[in-house]
């Protein structure tokens, strides 16, 4: 038995649970419907006919009070006040689970909860329904006051939880104390609760001493001693780990004397991860975040030959799928084994038409256009077919759940109908029941209008290192394939635009700006983003990896890309301001940027409203991945799913104005579930860290950063963080920034003298001998009005 007490305002979040059932789930029958393709950066909701049937089907379906249900899972929540199962499932799927406690009442109350989530829950007590709660708002949180009729000693509570899982599905439920009483609650097991705490203590303390890591052998740490009980690390993630055996070969042993995991002989990699336990047949596990890249870079003097060497370290190195499959064929000019692994792991996803199917079928078809001839028969034959059973677009009918309403899908999908119409012209296509000659045309027509849109405002995910090599597959497969000349024109003229986007906001080694949408993994491990592969590949600055997807495209082009260095900083050479205009909201993108340091940021962008993945400042420092940024976190874990997540966008997005190497960012958070900003501080790239009352320093080699604040910044002693966050608590939370070259100073004193100095809460902010002022509307530089007159980049 394990027994937990809370008050008012905490969850309960320790519960037994069953096996979390997932069920393909189909509509009733396959349809069309209208949407339109979001312009912008932010979240739009659609209602896909599948959820329209699924809620039909399920909304009021009664339950039957659980008589069988085994509850063999422990829910072990970490830093999470949910109860959840939020994960990734490509295809529509029905989730089902049961969770149980034990409230323990000295007397027969009402006592009165807040009860969160997305989908459906039902709450028995004592076996009668006391609560159904339906909202079904598709990863949008809903609440609702509800009350517990208790009676005098033991209650059993047994908690269902249904939602339907589209791509990414926020799969929780929140059951939130209202009353102000202390509760007990328990949940029955045969666990120890002296050994499952020590356990729990031990793996909440872990923290990896590198998120990003150049060597086989990644360390952890953390302040306890080492525990009994044997720990395991896997790249397994969500909740199927709990089916995984320990010891098995997907397991590698945790090494608590040495403090160390040794992946020797494992492949590169940048994902999330468990630590797990098994406590007398309960799983116990928790989710971080790192990477590992071992590769060094190789100095090549020309783009040919950095391609040349792309292409074969993909075939050796990279991840297997079709782009891998293409890059063998291409060098290897036969069909293998490996050719077909990375071919089987891609038709999976497009037969079945799972989400992020588009961002594979059109090199499936660059691999039919140029190396049918090497494929067996079979696999020509199934390629082709899948081609041809493609749903393309959703005014052709269907059941799926891809989704197709942003930018980079949009892309995708035209371009994979007019490639397909192209490759197979008299042929009749399954879904639509049109010929490839109508498909090929209706193609070309929205690839046109996506790039007069494209032309005119740019990209709505802006600098998006996430989303950008998407565009890449796309612009380089409408390059090596299309058979309209101008179409073929309007793909190279789209390439050479991003290539200086990228150029105009490359630092070091890497980009360094804001972006229109971003992800934990991209920001704390860009050296294994395809992005930097390919600049790699272009200009000799950047790293090798094993992303094999646009990486691949441009290891194998004949597209000639422009000659951009000139956009980029060296020693000796001034700095340079970026300024520019993207998107239909006109986002205004500010980036400073010289040799040693880059500050960038959205200027004045939806201050005070709801954020979802947009990465609104950032600081890089050197050439070597020294990415700091301020956000206001979307959730409490800091590996979690949702969209704004820990590290990744802001919750509630802040007022920013930038002015070279000066920012101020205020913070209005009256409005957020978390009350706190915080900085990102990968401390083993840092050489000194001072911390203050109302001020902080970071030193990296001869550049300083200062934050002052009006609030006590606190660096992170416990948990994942653990001296990689400095965290700054409040409602109204305001901050300026500078990042200088030491030797615009006498010393490290007289800058900390300067930062202290400081005083945010003051509309006039003196930055040493320059003063910001910051307005309602404007923003003044020395008394003089810094104008905002930077238009379309072009």
């Amino acid at each position: 038995m394990l027994k937990y007490n809370i008050n008012k305002g905490q969850s309960i979040n320790h519960v037994a649970h069953s096996d979390v059932v997932k069920t393909n789930y189909k509509q009733h029958q396959d349809e069309t419907f209208d949407a339109p393709v979001n312009l912008e950066e932010g979240y739009k909701q659609i209602v896909y006919p599948v959820r329209k049937d699924f809620i039909n089907d399920f909304k009021d379906e009664c339950i039957a009070y659980p008589q069988d249900i085994k509850f063999n899972y422990l829910y072990s929540p970490f830093e999470n006040s949910k109860v959840e199962f939020s994960n990734f499932i490509n295809t529509p799927h029905k989730l089902e689970v049961y969770s149980k406690v034990t409230i323990v009442s000295p007397l027969a109350q009402s006592v009165d909860f807040t009860l969160d989530t997305c989908g459906k829950v039902i709450i028995w007590v004592n076996g009668s329904v006391q609560v159904e709660y339906a909202p079904f708002t598709r990863n949008i949180n809903s609440s609702t006051s509800i009350s517990l009729e208790l009676q005098a000693g033991d209650n059993e509570v047994i908690i269902y939880a249904l939602e339907i899982a589209e791509r990414d599905v926020f799969y929780y439920y929140q059951l939130t104390l209202n009353t102000d009483i202390n509760l007990e609650y328990y949940v029955d097991t045969n666990i120890d609760q002296e050994k499952y705490d020590q356990v729990v203590d031990y793996i909440d303390a872990i923290y990896f001493e590198q998120d990003a890591n150049k060597s086989d052998i990644i360390k952890y740490n953390t302040h306890l001693d080492s525990i009994d009980q044997q720990l395991y690390f896997s790249y397994s993630e969500g909740f199927d780990i709990y089916r995984d055996t320990c010891g098995s070969a997907d397991w590698k042993l945790v090494d608590q004397q040495t403090k160390s995991i040794d992946l020797s002989g494992d492949s590169d990699f940048m994902s999330y991860v468990t630590i797990q336990a098994i406590i007398d047949g309960i799983v116990v596990s928790k989710r971080f975040f790192i990477s590992k890249i071992t590769t060094t870079n190789v100095d090549l003097d020309t783009i040919e030959a950095r391609k040349k060497f792309a292409a074969e370290y993909i075939a050796k190195h990279g991840q297997v799928n079709v782009n891998k499959s293409l890059v063998l064929l291409s060098l290897n000019n036969e069909y293998n084994q490996e050719v077909e692994n990375g071919l089987l792991t891609v038709l999976e996803i497009v037969e079945s038409k799972g989400d992020c199917a588009d961002f594979y079928i059109v090199p499936l078809m660059i691999i039919l256009k140029k190396y049918s001839h090497l494929l067996p028969t079979p696999m020509h034959d199934r390629l082709k077919q899948s081609i041809l059973d493609f749903r393309y677009w959703i005014d052709e009918p269907g059941s799926d759940v891809m989704w197709w309403f942003s930018e980079n899908h949009a892309l995708l999908f035209h371009i994979a109908q007019y490639i397909a119409g192209d490759l197979y012209p008299n042929e009749v296509f399954t879904v639509s029941g049109n010929t490839g000659v109508t498909h090929s045309k209706i193609g070309k027509d929205r690839i046109v209008e996506w790039f007069e849109i494209f032309n005119k405002y740019g990209l709505a995910e802006w600098n998006s290192t996430t989303y950008i090599p998407i565009d890449i597959i796309g612009f380089l497969s409408l390059f090596e394939l299309a058979p309209d000349a101008e179409i073929k024109q309007i793909a190279s003229d789209a390439m050479d635009l991003t290539l200086k986007i990228i150029a105009l906001n490359f630092n070091g080694d890497m980009m360094a700006s804001s972006y229109g949408r971003c992800y934990e993994k991209e920001l704390k491990a860009m050296e294994f983003g395809e992005l930097t592969f390919i600049t790699w590949m272009l200009w000799g600055k950047g790293y090798i990896n094993t992303t094999s997807r646009s990486t691949a495209l441009m290891a194998l082009t004949d597209y000639q890309p422009p000659m951009l260095t000139q956009h980029f900083t060296y020693d000796g050479l001034e700095a340079k301001t970026i300024e520019y205009k993207q998107g239909i909201n006109g986002v205004y993108s500010y980036l400073f940027k010289n040799s040693d340091y880059a500050v960038g940021s959205v200027v004045n962008y939806k201050a005070g409203s709801r954020g979802h993945q947009q990465h609104l400042f950032n600081i890089s420092l050197k050439s070597d991945n020294t990415q700091l940024w301020i956000n206001n976190p979307g959730e409490l874990v800091p590996s979690g799913e949702n969209r704004p997540s820990y590290w990744a966008g802001n919750q509630i997005m802040p007022r920013i104005e930038q002015v070279q190497n000066m920012t101020y960012l205020d913070y209005d958070l009256a409005n957020a579930s978390i009350k706190m900003v915080h900085m990102y501080l990968p401390n083993w790239k840092i050489d000194q860290i001072i911390i203050k009352d109302n001020y902080y320093i970071i030193v990296k080699d001869d550049v300083y950063v200062g934050v002052s604040t009006n609030v006590n910044p606190e660096l992170t002693k416990f948990g994942p963080n653990t001296n990689k966050e400095i965290a700054m608590y409040g409602e109204d939370i305001k901050l300026a920034v500078l990042v200088e070259r030491a030797s615009n100073y006498k010393d490290l004193e007289e800058f900390s003298e300067l930062i202290a100095a400081i005083d945010v809460s003051n509309n006039e902010l003196r930055f040493g001998d320059n003063s910001l002022s910051i307005e309602e509307s404007l923003v003044k530089l020395n008394g003089k009005e810094v104008m905002r007159e930077a238009d379309y980049l072009k």
